[in-house]
């Protein structure tokens, strides 16, 4: 059984609720009280590193496919290897810059 007081379970054989002392009687309930729904303004904002993520790989694979197809078009492993530190280096940049202007205004 459940304190209806409280919501902590207690034993049948209780008198009171061992959380709040309220008296059992008709102030318990067989099922567990139902939880408060969540609102949108009750969750939390995303962190800034989950924005800066969200932000940084889109624009990497963007990049790369961009880099790629002007300069040789080649796709293999060795070739997108000799193109990953300038396109880190760019996609961070730009990153920065995008992150920058959507930054909440707080």
């Amino acid at each position: 059984m459940f304190c209806s007081k409280c919501g902590s379970q207690i034993q049948d054989t209780s008198k009171f609720c061992p959380s709040c002392g309220q008296e059992v009687g008709q102030a318990i309930f067989k099922s567990a009280p139902s939880p408060k729904p969540t609102t949108q303004s009750s969750r939390t904002k995303d962190s800034p590193m989950a924005r800066v993520v969200m932000i940084f790989i889109p624009t990497f694979l963007v990049i790369l496919v961009l880099n790629q197809m002007f300069f040789g078009g080649c796709f293999k492993g060795y070739c997108l290897a000799a193109a990953f530190p300038q396109v880190m280096v760019m996609s961070a940049l730009l990153t920065w810059v995008l992150f920058s202007l959507t930054k909440d205004e707080s």
